[in-house]
């Protein structure tokens, strides 16, 4: 079964929620196996180990929520080896500028990433953000040629 990466913050209960809750299951109903570093690590090098999980996913899923740093070192890998196609974003809502929970000068999808589409979730919704997920998911997996998406980096 092909794999499907999720990039977030862990040690987060309510993130961790939101992983269990909505994004696992999105990915597990599109015939994917969910994988998230915390959850499946070898042992070795967290980062080769990210960088081995980014290479082989057939979907990577990339929360940006709380803006961590390592998040956009991690999308950028995924893009700069051609897995843009393969490359889901998500944020919490409030880090979107355009919302009304949005706190000035509050977290957000920094300028470098704010441009592309991003799928936010509200914490209270996650039924309907699951199922959104589910459908985004669908449709890369249809526009990814089989075995383009596993392919090895240059």
């Amino acid at each position: 079964m092909a794999d499907g990466f999720i990039i977030m913050q862990i040690g987060n209960p309510d993130l961790d929620r939101v992983c269990e809750k909505a994004i696992v299951p999105a990915i597990t109903n599109c015939g994917l196996s969910p994988k998230r570093v915390d959850k499946h690590n070898n042992g070795g090098l967290l980062k080769s180990e990210i960088i081995g999980f980014i290479q082989s996913a057939e979907i990577i899923v990339a929360d940006l929520t709380n803006e961590r740093p390592n998040f956009y070192l991690e999308v950028g890998y995924a893009m700069g080896i051609d897995k843009f196609r393969n490359l889901i974003l998500i944020a919490r809502e409030d880090h979107n500028p355009e919302s009304a929970n949005h706190i000035k000068n509050g977290p957000k999808v920094h300028f470098d990433l704010s441009g592309y589409d991003i799928l936010f979730w509200y914490p209270e919704r996650l039924a309907e953000f699951q199922n959104e997920l589910e459908k985004r998911i669908r449709r890369r997996l249809a526009v990814i040629q089989p075995g383009e998406a596993t392919a090895k980096s240059p």
